[in-house]
């Protein structure tokens, strides 16, 4: 009787083959891979473009020459300009807790500066600045300096 009722479950019963298993999980793992290869690119790719400071760097320098058209420069030093305006109001453009503003107050220029240097060769200055990821770029911009 159980030999009868054996024969009648194996015969009713669907069921994958092992051959059917193994290319299932081999579809799924080339899956899997294509997913993870772009997943990683993808990181790659995200991580170089946070890196590149180009874009902020121009943007600094734009605005940066921009204020020094607007105010008299005052004195330089390696690591401050010092401007003033028609109203001989005196601010100074500084470097500090890895950010580039001027004061007083608070106008942020540029973020994740790790060094700049300042140097006045009239009636040019020339800035280079180092960025916290290694990124040094340099600019020379016309000043309004006070004579």
């Amino acid at each position: 009787m159980k030999s009868n009722y054996l024969k009648r479950f194996k015969s009713t019963q669907a069921a994958f083959t092992l051959i059917e298993c193994l290319l299932a999980l081999t579809i799924l793992s080339l899956i899997m891979h294509g997913l993870m290869t772009s997943i990683q690119h993808y990181q790659k790719i995200d991580q170089e473009i946070r890196d590149d400071q180009y874009l902020e760097w121009q943007h600094f320098v734009l605005s940066i020459e921009s204020e020094l058209s607007q105010y008299k420069i005052e004195s330089l030093s390696n690591q401050q300009i010092d401007i003033s305006d028609s109203l001989e109001r005196h601010y100074s453009i500084i470097l500090k807790n890895q950010k580039i503003y001027k004061t007083p107050g608070h106008h942020p220029y540029l973020y994740h500066v790790k060094d700049w240097y300042v140097t006045a060769n009239p009636p040019f200055i020339d800035i280079t600045l180092e960025f916290t990821n290694g990124q040094i770029f340099s600019a020379t911009l016309g000043g309004n300096f006070e004579h």
